[in-house]
């Protein structure tokens, strides 16, 4: 389990877990979850859409949590393309019907090293572009000094991935 700041507790109010988490011999990490029961939702993309916040108000929450993690990793990752499904959990003793869990994030950064669906600074300039901070979100949180639409990322639910074009010459 990652450990709690604080700031995350006292705007988030929930644990972050990784589940089944084992060390694969060449030292990468791999997960393995298990199937997730209920009704699949996503709340945001790599491109910037979003999820209305008016239908799911937990989407607000999310939106205000990919913000923070730009801003906690001082402006280096962005964490999106947030889904899961709402849970109700029988171990906690006071469960909560705004419980989530969330499956296959992206992360995005400013140098692409998450593979094809990091669509790099003009991916998180961009989703910066469609986002609209709300009351979670805290005025001091750092956003990129470069915030702009990109032509090329269509605003759309399916997660974008970036494609290396090779010269064929």
């Amino acid at each position: 389990q990652i450990n709690k700041s604080n700031e995350l507790l006292n705007i988030f109010g929930q644990s972050f877990s990784f589940l089944n988490r084992y060390n694969h011999s060449n030292g990468e990490y791999i997960t393995v979850e298990d199937y997730l029961h209920g009704k699949f939702i996503k709340f945001n993309s790599n491109t910037g859409w979003t999820l209305n916040e008016d239908k799911n108000p937990i989407s607000k929450y999310l939106n205000a949590f990919s913000h923070w993690t730009y801003h906690k990793s001082n402006g280096k990752h962005l964490i999106c393309d947030l889904q899961g499904v709402h849970t109700h959990s029988h171990h906690h003793q006071h469960a909560t019907n705004n419980e989530y869990k969330l499956t296959d994030p992206v992360i995005m950064s400013d140098n692409k090293e998450f593979g094809v669906t990091d669509l790099g600074v003009i991916g998180i300039s961009n989703w910066f572009y469609y986002h609209k901070c709300n009351e979670y979100c805290n005025p001091e949180w750092i956003k990129p000094d470069k915030i702009e639409k990109c032509d090329d990322i269509e605003c759309e639910r399916e997660t974008s991935h970036s494609m290396d074009i090779i010269d064929m010459e």
